[in-house]
């Protein structure tokens, strides 16, 4: 079957799939040998800004929508949104980034002071300083966001450019 090779084959009927992802969509890619690269059709976005959906209590598929990197603390209100922010990450919204280096997660969380350390409030935090983050999502970047609150909220990213 010739015309089938390099083709993606639907696991359950072993037949090359047409399945397409829609827009925000997020999936793995499990490789078997060499690092790969792939290059992915899209277009650039037009809208001004764009909206996703933080589900409650669950892990979400994060990251830039646009054609920029994005900074995590970039002065977004993520209180004002419905992000949750503690004084530790057991407790308040979480970013995982998988880091290939390491094979292991940086993990932020959405820091509070309760008004100690007001500069730092809202702001996204590495577990592994405790202090604010300048860290970036890269363009194509992905990220897990771990909600802690009760009830979903949407994050709405501008146009950066």
């Amino acid at each position: 079957y010739p015309s089938w090779d390099g083709k993606w084959a639907d696991l359950a009927t072993g037949y090359p799939s047409s399945d397409t992802f829609a827009k925000g969509t997020a999936f793995w890619l499990s490789t078997r040998g060499a690092d790969t690269q792939i290059t992915l059709n899209g277009e650039v976005p037009t809208l001004a800004s764009d909206a996703k959906v933080i589900t409650a209590g669950t892990f979400t598929m994060i990251g830039s929508s646009f054609s920029a990197d994005m900074a995590l603390n970039s002065g977004y209100d993520w209180l004002a949104a419905g992000a949750t922010a503690a004084g530790g990450s057991g407790t308040a919204d979480n970013i995982l980034v998988w880091d290939p280096t390491t094979s292991g997660y940086t993990t932020y969380f959405l820091y509070t002071s309760g008004g100690t350390y007001p500069s730092w409030d809202g702001k996204w935090a590495d577990l592994a300083t405790g202090y604010p983050t300048a860290d970036t999502l890269a363009v194509g970047q992905g990220a897990w966001y771990m909600s802690r609150g009760a009830s979903d909220w949407t994050w709405t990213q501008a146009k950066p450019y």
